[in-house]
């Protein structure tokens, strides 16, 4: 006999559907979490200490934007973070090919630099919005 039918007569079939749902289930909350998590998440995942420190000494920052990373203006936005890798990357090939860049070494990046670079990035963007307004006022 088939072992599916077999399963299906002797009821383990519904209880292996319910259960490859359940994990499948609890592997999707897991990624949403990590998702919503940005750029920290991945830090942690990668036990990247010095990094999960950076961001959690200034997650209360008002323009970090830690709570949901999902959103665009989060400085730990993954969508945000791969575009600035891939601008290194780019950079660092014109710094290859281009003749007014001979001899320079390729731009490095390091969880710590990406996390640094995060929190000066929403530091400056609150410079930003006190100048203006006291320009305004």
């Amino acid at each position: 006999m088939n072992k599916k039918l077999q399963m299906l007569k002797n009821g383990t079939l519904i209880n292996t559907l319910e259960t490859t749902m359940n994990n499948a289930k609890t592997a999707l909350d897991e990624a949403e979490q990590a998702i919503k998590k940005g750029t920290l998440g991945w830090f942690e995942k990668n036990n990247s200490d010095k990094a999960v420190k950076v961001i959690n000494d200034h997650k209360n920052d008002p323009f970090m934007n830690t709570e949901d990373s999902t959103v665009a203006s989060s400085r730990t936005n993954l969508d945000v973070a791969i575009n600035g890798v891939k601008n290194i990357i780019a950079t660092n090939k014109l710094r290859q090919s281009d003749s007014n860049f001979t001899g320079l070494a390729d731009l490095k990046v390091d969880d710590y630099l990406m996390a640094t670079a995060m929190v000066r990035s929403a530091g400056y963007r609150g410079y930003l919005e006190r100048k203006i307004q006291r320009q305004i006022t």
